[in-house]
This record gives C-alpha cells, structure tokens and sequence, in this order.
C-alpha cells in the first residue's frame, strides 16, 4: 500500500469514528433513548452492561475474605435482615417479591440461584456498596460488616428451602425459644432440580390431561396450544413463576395445587391435581430447557 492510499484510510477511518461520535452525541442529546423501568434495555446496550457488570464485581470483590458463614446464629440473624431488606425486591421460598420489586429493571434475580454464579465475596460487595446500574442500594451505611455476613450466610442457605421450611425458620428466629426444629440446609439449584421427586413422563401425560394445552405452548404435550398463557417453552432456565415465586420445585408445586393462594390476580385455575400429579407435572417441566448439569436425573 502506498503512502497515500495510506493516508486515505487512515482519513476514512479517522471520519468515520468522528461521525459515529457525533451521531451518538445527537442521539444522546435528543433523548430518543427510553430509559423508563417498563421497557428492558435493547440487546446490545443490555449485553454491554450486563457484562461490565459482572466483570466490575469480580474485580472490586477480589480482595474480601470471607468469614466462616456455616454458623447457625449468623444465618438466623442473617434470615431477619433478608425479610427486613431483601424480601421486597428478591422474593423468597414460597413468598413473591412485592409490588416494587416487580417494577425494577432489570429484574432483581431470585437469591437462591446466586449461589451459582456468585462467590460469598462477590455477593458481600453487591450487598454492601449497590449496583448502580440495577436499583441495587448500598447497605453498607446503615448496616455493620458483621450483618451483612449474616445476609450472605442466610442466601447460602436459602437455595433448597420449601415454602414451609423458610415459614419454620421465620418462626424459629422470631422465637428463639419456638421447639420447632429448624433444618439449615445449603446446596446449589442444579442439586435442588436434580433431586424433583415426581415421574417427569407420567407428569407429560397429566399436562395434557389437564387441559394445560388450552392456554400455553408446551413442547412435547398434545393439546391445541392456545395462547392465554406464557409458554412454558425452556422452564428449567426461567427465574420466577409468575413474576412472584423464585421458580424452584416447591413452588411451583405450590402455584399448580393453588394459583390463587400464591396470587390472588391471576386467572389461572386450580386444576384439582393432587399432590403427586403436581410432582409429576412440575418434574416434567424442569427438562424442558435445563442446561446439561441442571437436567434431572
């Protein structure tokens, strides 16, 4: 390439980038781009903040060490504090997030599945200094070290509770001197989804028995794939039920025997499964869309 066919591309790229700056500065500046919590972001600017999200986690979280969270009074307290301050926008075992919580964007994930993806570190920093980019506040002025710990110990254990387990330990920590034995137990998602109890194909043939067909698309089930509800399409992967429930086995158990005691709005019916059709139901529906590890065994 010669010197000036040279300098001509390093002009067009040159021009190039001064247009694109300027074109973004007008967008900017017009105001085109919705920024209302009703509306996801778009694909790339989600991808974008999605990722610097993450990385900026890791790094500002690598030099915290974490205490010894295994301790029963420390996610005791912990559990306090989470229905104090968490409950609202995370949701927990059988309780959905409340209404301002449902408003956010991006929507705060269900804890239970932190574990995941998160070091007891990287939560303990999110905890402590907020997310500026999620609605996620700073607890870190209001709250000591030691009761942020105790939040982390809780959402540690909080992943293979049963509606009626975390209900036992509301109480159990409400009234330390409650008999009621209180089972911590810890674990990841993938584990809880691996240990459904139910017979996933007895559970297909009951989905279609049921009518379920009538108002959702759900692959592998017979029926004439209506459209009243959302499609059940990759359920193993979704985080709620419903937009309230962190969708996990016991609930959604608990959502099929009875929508309306989870969420007096909806107009799904009860179908009168009994408690094993539900299992059945459920565990079929944790193989659609399961990753590899989360898929059941």
């Amino acid at each position: 390439m010669t010197r000036k066919a040279a300098l001509y591309v390093m002009g067009g790229a040159l021009g190039a980038t001064l247009l694109g700056a300027v074109g973004m500065g007008v967008f900017v500046v017009s105001g085109r781009y919705d920024i209302a919590a009703m509306h996801p972001h778009t694909r790339p600017v989600g991808t974008v903040l999605k990722f610097l999200q993450r990385r900026s986690i890791a790094f500002h979280a690598r030099s915290v060490a974490p205490p010894r969270l295994d301790q029963p009074p420390l996610v005791r307290r912990g559990l306090t504090l989470y229905r104090q301050h968490c409950v609202i926008c995370h949701g927990a075992p059988g309780k959905g997030r409340q209404r301002a919580g449902i408003g956010l964007n991006p929507t705060p994930p269900p804890l239970e599945q932190a574990i995941e993806r998160w070091s007891d570190a990287e939560i303990y920093w999110t905890t402590a200094y907020g997310l500026k980019m999620a609605g996620m506040p700073s607890f870190l002025l209001g709250r000591t070290p030691e009761e942020l710990w105790a939040i982390v110990a809780f959402v540690r254990q909080m992943n293979r509770l049963s509606p009626e387990e975390y209900r036992r330990m509301v109480r159990a920590a409400a009234d330390p001197h409650d008999t009621v034995r209180v089972r911590w137990v810890g674990g990841t998602r993938a584990e809880a989804l691996a240990r459904v109890r139910g017979d996933p194909a007895r559970g297909k043939e009951l989905l279609s028995e049921f009518g379920c067909r009538s108002c959702h698309i759900i692959p592998g089930v017979r029926g004439p794939g209506g459209d009243v509800g959302p499609p059940l399409t990759r359920w193993a992967e979704r985080q709620f039920i419903s937009g309230r429930l962190v969708n996990m086995p016991a609930e959604l158990r608990a959502w099929i025997l009875d929508p309306l005691a989870v969420d007096s709005g909806t107009v799904m019916p009860a179908v009168g499964a009994t408690v094993e059709q539900a299992q059945d139901m459920a565990a079929y529906l944790y193989t659609l869309g399961a990753r590899p590890r989360e898929r059941l065994r």
